[in-house]
């Protein structure tokens, strides 16, 4: 997983590491549905904020090319 920066109000980083997670695996899998599902809830993401996360513009983009590569 991409090192995030960590600020003042950013992304819950618990819940970036398992959305990073799960695109990933479906990057590395071969099953078209299981992509699609990761690619929908990805596109569709609503982070929670919070105190010390990490930095919104860097998750974004990353969340933005995993949605890519699953296309």
């Amino acid at each position: 997983m991409e090192e995030f920066m960590i600020s003042l109000r950013g992304y819950d980083m618990a819940q970036v590491s398992e959305s990073i997670a799960k695109g990933e695996r479906a990057i590395a899998s071969d099953d078209a549905a299981f992509r699609q599902v990761i690619r929908e809830e990805l596109s569709s993401l609503n982070l929670r904020r919070r105190i010390r996360g990490y930095a919104p513009h860097q998750v974004k983009r990353a969340i933005s090319d995993i949605v890519e590569q699953l296309d």
